[in-house]
């Protein structure tokens, strides 16, 4: 079973998913398939037609001697979408399936259908969203150049703001990584906040890209869908090259990608973001992992680390970038991949140095590069607002009295939008934009207040003493929570 999802890329969960994915995981590895069955069921009753909980119910079904129902939820997953022909011919949890007449017809689907991806299952997956949410939330549109079926709940403005920022990303990532758009239709769900809590396992995974379904689901059009749309243009690259890059390329590419900078002559700078100060503290306190080590993570063995590796990661690829360019890097890697698929040929060849050596150049740069202002506390520059994060920014949830969001005349209930032109689309990015300010300095806030938009200049005033909320980000989400 395990194989199965590694073979796949499909990462156990991170932290803050739902632990009965691990849990199915290590009930199966004790040998407790009666817990495992159970979970499963659980889990697809969450998220009905979910292609690997399937294809591991079938290995369940058939570890415990049940073929004939083996055989039909086989069906199903490869129906959903599952269609590694080769795991499912040699991954021993099926081996007394295979033995037995009901395999023949999945053999028979699968010589009909062989690899090929299911091209219909994004708009299969658009039909079960709909009818498990309702179809008067969404707004849906398809964008055939970029092979997507888009569903959102937001505003005119917004899903201009999001078209608009989706068309830039996929056609500077095409041009300089990924080569095309892909080739079967991929559904995108930005879901309203209440869909999300009931979608979601956990408040704080903020999105998911689930390549098997093409189905990609975000909280926020911000970092989170940034992150998962680089997932999905990535894993349509592997299929069409028939490659499976490690985790440490595949998230560490999507968290890249998180905060940057498109200038519009094409080049791309890298910013900051939340992950950037628990890079260069673990580094700082020799904490972070070698790169020979990360460069051999299975994605389970990734995702116990995910707090200290997620932000490792991304700042690999930023010294990467940095030092060589991504498109070279990329260039050398696809290359080398049959060489060696853990990327150690392509960091060699066009960073100069072996894997050691690296690591300790990395580690400099990190050090040297320094932290960023990731905080606000009393005496520092605040708007003294607390917030509730939407789809498409920050709804104002309370306002301290003599605050610079108070003299500005804010008022509860408006949605922080941008904050000088910079959009803000969670509190994790309005506590950044605000941390490296000064008491004193005018910042201009773009805000929804009922169906118009407004613009305020509010003058940054000092966090008192014993306030709470304001200048602190809602919980940190996960992002790349991809299957």
């Amino acid at each position: 079973m395990l194989a199965g999802l590694l073979a796949l890329g499909i990462a156990p969960p991170v932290a803050g998913a739902d632990d009965r994915e691990e849990r199915v995981i290590e009930a199966f590895g004790r040998g407790d398939l009666a817990t495992a069955e159970r979970l499963l069921e659980e889990l697809l009753a969450a998220d009905p037609g979910h292609p690997e909980h399937l294809y591991n119910l079938a290995c369940a079904r058939s570890l415990r001697g049940d073929q004939e129902d083996a055989a039909r939820r086989l069906l199903e997953a490869v129906d959903a979408g599952f269609r590694d022909r080769r795991i499912i011919e040699e991954d021993p949890d099926l081996a007394a399936l295979r033995a037995h007449a009901a395999f023949a017809a999945v053999r028979e689907v699968l010589d009909r259908t062989g690899d090929r991806p299911n091209a219909d299952a994004a708009r299969s997956s658009l039909a079960a969203w709909l009818d498990r949410f309702g179809p008067s939330r969404y707004r849906v549109e398809e964008d055939r150049e970029r092979s997507l079926v888009i569903a959102t709940s937001l505003g005119e403005a917004s899903h201009r703001e999001m078209i608009e920022m989706l068309d830039a990303q996929a056609d500077h990532q095409v041009r300089t990584l990924f080569g095309r758009h892909p080739e079967h239709p991929v559904l995108l769900v930005v879901a309203t906040p209440e869909d999300a809590a009931r979608f979601f396992a956990s408040s704080t995974t903020a999105g998911l890209y689930d390549h098997a379904r093409r189905r990609l689901v975000t909280r926020d059009i911000g970092e989170s869908l940034r992150h998962e749309f680089t997932h999905l243009l990535h894993h349509a690259q592997m299929e069409r090259l028939g490659q499976k890059h490690p985790i440490w390329i595949q998230e560490g590419l999507a968290s890249l990608y998180e905060a940057y900078v498109l200038a519009p002559d094409g080049s791309i700078e890298f910013t900051p973001n939340s992950r950037h100060n628990v890079a260069f503290r673990a580094t700082r306190a020799g904490a972070m992992r070698p790169w020979s080590e990360v460069l051999a993570l299975d994605p389970k063995g990734f995702m116990k680390e995910a707090n200290r590796l997620y932000p490792q990661v991304r700042s690999m690829f930023e010294f990467i970038d940095a030092e060589a360019g991504l498109p070279r890097f990329w260039e050398a890697y696809l290359r080398t991949y049959s060489q060696r698929p853990d990327g150690s040929a392509a960091l060699e060849e066009v960073l100069g140095e072996d894997l050691a050596a690296l690591d300790k150049r990395w580690k400099r740069w990190v050090v040297e590069r320094g932290g960023i202002d990731d905080s606000v506390r009393p005496g520092d520059a605040s708007l003294g607002i607390e917030g509730e994060d939407l789809p498409d920014g920050v709804k104002v949830t309370r306002i301290l009295p003599s605050s610079a969001a108070s003299a500005a005349g804010v008022r509860r209930g408006d949605v922080l939008l941008a904050i000088d032109e910079a959009p803000i689309r969670s509190g994790r990015e309005m506590l950044l934009a605000i941390a490296a300010r000064r008491v004193g300095e005018t910042v201009s806030l773009r805000l929804r207040r009922g169906a118009g938009t407004i613009e305020l200049a509010a003058v940054l005033r000092p966090l008192p003493r014993g306030a709470t909320g304001t200048g602190i980000s809602p919980p940190s989400r996960d992002r790349g929570a991809d299957r």
